[in-house]
Order: structure tokens, then C-alpha cells, then sequence
């Protein structure tokens, strides 16, 4: 509806998306995803949510009305494969997510023309030129924009694992980075797999 009011060429949304409008063969469907714990931590950072409030949520449960309790257990809990597979899925209880979800989350990304793993600038900006015909000679601009956009975090590595626990800004998160790791293994798993898939569609350094 939105597309046939403004004629536009672009169209951003962030929704459940009906399978039967991924239909539509004029559009070219295309979504970017992220880190799922980088994710969250910006999340976190940007909505000022502390380790404890993340801790309640997904050991206990928040007091208060199921939809709201749901909806921020899905912030914190495989939030990507709960938005793909829609409100149903979106509004269950923390840990209930398992790899039959998992699976039939690829199988929806997998009906989208694009999904690209937010790595890096260069990349994204060889892919949206070879695919989509973009022109992306406004470095400056995309920088920007990637700078605005990007989760302004330092990730470090500690014995071979990769552990998301401090920030720029110094907000430290090392004493729930078990808790969200065992609360997002199928969103890593599923990540993992965008990046494979993507990285065997447009061999592009990483």
C-alpha cells in the first residue's frame, strides 16, 4: 500500500512480514542482519536496560502483562528466528526456541532475494553494486551511515571464543555473556549460517 501511494523505489520496514507479500514479483525482497549478541548489547547500551533487568527477564520473567513480558523476552532471547517465524513464535516463553524453529527460519530467509550479514562497509557496498546496480561512490555518506547504524562495541577473544563484555562506553556485561550465549544459540547458529551462505553466493573478504 505504502509503495503504491508514494511510487517509491525503496521500501523499509521493520514488521512481521506475510509470507504472501514476499510474493509480489515486482518487489526485490532484501534484509540485513547483524551479530545477534552485538545486537543485543547495543540494545542494551542504546535503551540504557541493565544486566540485572536481562537476568530477570530470562530466568524469571518481569511482573507484569504477558504481552509486554513476551515481547521483551524476545529481545533477549533468539529475537531474529521469533520476528522471521512471526507472533506465535515471537511471544513464547524464554528458552523454548529450539532447531526445528531454527530450520524453519533459513527456509524463510532463504525465500528472501538478499540477506546480508552486516560485516563490513566494503563488502555490503560490492554486493548492493553488483546486485542491485546501486551506485555507492558516496563514501563519506556510507560511512556514515554504517557509523550510525553499527553496534559501537569491542568484542575481544578469550581462550579461542568470541565474548561480547565491554563496550566503548564502558558498560560491562561480562556477568550475563553465559546467560545470553545459552539464550541465543540459534540465533549465533542461524547467523553463522547467513554468513556461509552469503560468503559462497559473493566471495568478498570479510
Amino acid at each position: 500500500q505504502m509503495h503504491s501511494k508514494i511510487r517509491s523505489e525503496f521500501v523499509s520496514i521493520a514488521t512481521f512480514l506475510p509470507s504472501g507479500l514476499r510474493n509480489c514479483t515486482h518487489f526485490f525482497y532484501m534484509t540485513i542482519m547483524s551479530d545477534p549478541l552485538l545486537r543485543i548489547m547495543s540494545h542494551m547500551e542504546t535503551e540504557g536496560v541493565t544486566n540485572e533487568t536481562v537476568q530477570r527477564i530470562l530466568c524469571q520473567g518481569p511482573e507484569m502483562e504477558t504481552n509486554k513480558w513476551s515481547t521483551q523476552v524476545a529481545l533477549f532471547d533468539n529475537f531474529y528466528i521469533r520476528f522471521l517465524l512471526g507472533k506465535d513464535v515471537f511471544m513464547l516463553p524464554p528458552g523454548a526456541i529450539n532447531s526445528t524453529h531454527e530450520e524453519i527460519a533459513k527456509k524463510v530467509l532463504q525465500g528472501f532475494n538478499l540477506v546480508v550479514p552486516q560485516t563490513n562497509l566494503q563488502g555490503v557496498r560490492q554486493v548492493l553494486e553488483r546486485v542491485l546496480g546501486w551506485d555507492t561512490g558516496n563514501e563519506q555518506l556510507l560511512k556514515r551511515i554504517y557509523s550510525q547504524t553499527a553496534p559501537k562495541l569491542s568484542p575481544k577473544k578469550i581462550d579461542g571464543e568470541l565474548s561480547i563484555m565491554k563496550s566503548n562506553n564502558e558498560y560491562d556485561h561480562s556477568n550475563i555473556d553465559a546467560l545470553l550465549s545459552s539464550h541465543n544459540k540459534f540465533d549465533v547458529s542461524l547467523y553463522q549460517w547467513v554468513k556461509n551462505e552469503f560468503k559462497n553466493k559473493f566471495p568478498i573478504d570479510d
